[in-house]
């Protein structure tokens, strides 16, 4: 391995365990299944490389840079020792990876684990404060707030890296069906695949966790809004928006709102009503690659400019 003008030569591992009927090397092999596989991890990995270096497109010149070759395989159910060749590549710093040459392992690794805890908490009806460490930390920790809020405190950087695989491991989970595909597994080192500890799991349960979940945002925006409709009992309804400072929140469309119960106060909610006022806000993703809005949550409003419907 060189290291060249601060450029990066040389490889990295994955081992992946794709187990389940359709992979019993006693009943032979289904092909599709270990195609459609190999398939969906290979789409992972260049995924991760481009949310690393905060792109969207893999192009030529990526696949000259990154070039991801199968060097064996074994029986018991079908496992896949991979090897990521890089070429002259600049590695991107994330403040969650430890080793920058692994910096697809541990993003795979820490947006599973992100996702889950999230997922889970929200499963349960709970909402889900995102604290981002800034001492280096790389653990995930999650704690109970009362019965109905949830804090999962993570690395800085990754639930923005974690938001962004997303639909590409709602995607890899799919072909999990509980019979022909029952789990899919990663590990950094071969020898460690086998060892349930070391790995990264994802198995049925994964599966319809991440095929029926929204995802609430972490950032916090800002937004002019109208609420057209509402509910002070239950603090929901609909919002009309005017001006938003994100491209994924548009102008003009109407959306399904909740407004945070510590928000609860009447004389607000009759101002509110059918007036433009500026609002903090986070917003629910949803759709086959949650990329569309689907809910703004209101966190706060700007009481500087609550009579200015020019805010924002």
């Amino acid at each position: 391995m060189s290291m060249p003008d601060n450029k990066f030569t040389g490889s990295s591992k994955i081992s992946v365990r794709v187990s389940g009927k359709a992979l019993n090397p006693d009943e032979g092999y289904n092909l599709d299944s270990v195609i459609t596989s190999l398939q969906n991890v290979e789409n992972l990995i260049k995924k991760t490389y481009l949310v690393a270096n905060d792109r969207s497109r893999f192009t030529e010149n990526d696949a000259q840079s990154i070039n991801i070759k199968l060097q064996s395989w074994e029986q018991g159910s079908l496992i896949s020792n991979l090897e990521i060749w890089f070429n002259s590549v600049v590695l991107p710093t994330l403040p969650f990876v430890v080793d920058n040459r692994e910096f697809i392992w541990e993003s795979i690794k820490g947006s599973v684990d992100f996702l889950r805890a999230k997922f889970n908490a929200e499963k349960e009806g709970k909402s889900v404060d995102i604290r981002q460490n800034t001492d280096g930390g790389t653990a995930i920790n999650v704690k109970a707030e009362g019965n109905s809020k949830v804090v999962i405190y993570a690395p800085q950087g990754l639930p923005a890296t974690a938001e962004r695989l997303q639909p590409t491991l709602q995607e890899l989970t799919q072909q999990i069906d509980g019979t022909d595909v029952t789990s899919i597994d990663f590990s950094d080192k071969a020898e460690d695949i086998k060892q349930p500890s070391k790995v990264v799991s994802l198995n049925n349960s994964d599966k319809d966790l991440f095929g029926s979940a929204t995802f609430t945002s972490d950032e916090q925006v800002e937004i002019v809004g109208k609420i057209t409709s509402g509910n002070y009992d239950t603090n929901a309804g609909r919002i009309e928006v005017l001006s938003s400072a994100t491209q994924r929140i548009e102008v003009g469309q109407s959306y399904r709102l909740k407004i945070s119960e510590d928000l609860h106060a009447e004389d607000k909610w009759k101002e509110m009503f059918l007036s433009p006022r500026p609002y903090f806000c986070k917003y629910k993703l949803g759709g086959p690659s949650l990329n569309k809005v689907t809910e703004i949550i209101v966190t706060d409003w700007d009481e500087s400019k609550w009579d200015d419907e020019q805010a924002v």
